[in-house]
């Protein structure tokens, strides 16, 4: 790739749930492919004063010795407020253009929510970007109904470099795999079935029902080694009949990092089937979807061991693509290639 872009790293905490496992695989993947980071260095625990005097006084002189054509941002970044001036800087200090890859998107959820006037401020990050790498055609389309005409390149799904091995076990045994911040999964406490499921993740519930195992808490980068099922499950909310609520509406808009976790791992995928992933399940044949959990025993007792075994081979082959950096390189030579002012 080009030597005139840098991908600005902003210093956070790790977090064993996974929470910046994505935006570590994107530097890592970039910084492969000859795309040095700029770091921003000032921290999310760092009090409002010290924030104010490193926008004020340390980032316009950092943007100006770099000179660099090209930032591309991981959005949000952990404070709002060095966000904006981070935008506003590069615009008023260089000819540079802005290409954000959007991780989270509060507009969503406040718009889901039903509230018109929050998310003002990212709204008007948006536009300020030369060139937005969104997460699925879903959010796309939800980004220029809001009035954004830029450049916007779907990136599909998330990749995952994972140095664990890849599950090839093509046995199918009717057991499921769920990883996640357990406390937004409140579905979980329901699910009664004949169906074994392995949860691991954070802040648990005081009790599952006897199909439900909890495994405990792992790093990211190590938990492939250890989560098995013939399927890992993407569903949110409190509800079996559907994803609702805030963390389940989003998912008729986001790609949850979970999704790239199981297949990487060579794990296929049940989801909910209005989930903005299905058409990507169905289209890359690497898992099934799902209109209610209610109906998860029949599912799996309709699928043959034949069926999964071409399901298995897919979802092996994706797996190598995700583990590659395969998503992210391609979004982001399309939005080089096909926006002329950022050539």
């Amino acid at each position: 790739m080009r030597k005139d872009i840098k991908i600005i790293h902003f210093s956070h905490p790790a977090e064993a749930n996974g929470g910046s496992k994505a935006r570590n695989d994107i530097l890592s993947i970039l910084k492969k492919e000859g795309i040095n980071e700029l770091n921003i260095n000032v921290s999310v625990t760092d009090n409002k004063i010290k924030k104010l005097l490193y926008a004020k006084l340390v980032l316009p002189q950092l943007i100006k010795r770099d000179n660099s054509n090209v930032y591309i941002i991981q959005f949000p970044l952990y404070s709002l407020f060095i966000t904006k001036e981070l935008f506003h800087v590069i615009k008023h200090y260089s000819n540079a253009k802005i290409i954000i890859i959007i991780h989270d998107l509060e507009l969503i959820r406040r718009a889901t929510d039903n509230s018109s006037t929050a998310g003002e401020e990212e709204l008007q990050l948006l536009k300020m970007a030369d060139g937005i790498i969104s997460q699925n055609p879903t959010m796309t389309k939800f980004i220029n109904q809001m009035g954004i005409n830029n450049k916007i390149v779907s990136l599909g799904i998330f990749d995952y470099l994972n140095s664990q091995g890849i599950n090839t076990n093509k046995h199918f045994t009717k057991s499921i795999v769920f990883a996640g911040s357990l406390h937004k999964s409140t579905f979980l406490q329901k699910l009664a079935s004949s169906t074994q499921i392995s949860l691991w993740g954070p802040h648990p519930a005081q009790g599952y029902p006897a199909n439900i195992h909890y495994h405990g808490v792992k790093n990211a980068d190590i938990l492939p080694k250890y989560i098995d099922g013939s399927f890992g499950l993407v569903w949110d909310g409190p509800s079996l009949d559907t994803c609702s609520g805030n963390f389940g509406d989003y998912l008729r808009y986001n790609t949850p990092h979970k999704t790239s976790l199981y297949l990487s791992s060579g794990i296929p995928v049940i989801i909910w089937e209005k989930a903005a992933m299905a058409n990507f399940i169905e289209k890359e044949g690497v898992g099934i979807t799902i209109d209610s959990l209610a109906n998860l025993d029949n599912v799996l007792d309709r699928i043959s061991d034949e069926d999964y075994a071409v399901i298995k081979a897919n979802t092996i082959a994706l797996a190598q693509k995700l583990r590659s950096g395969f998503y992210v390189k391609s979004a982001l030579n399309n939005i080089l290639n096909e926006e002329d002012d950022l050539k």
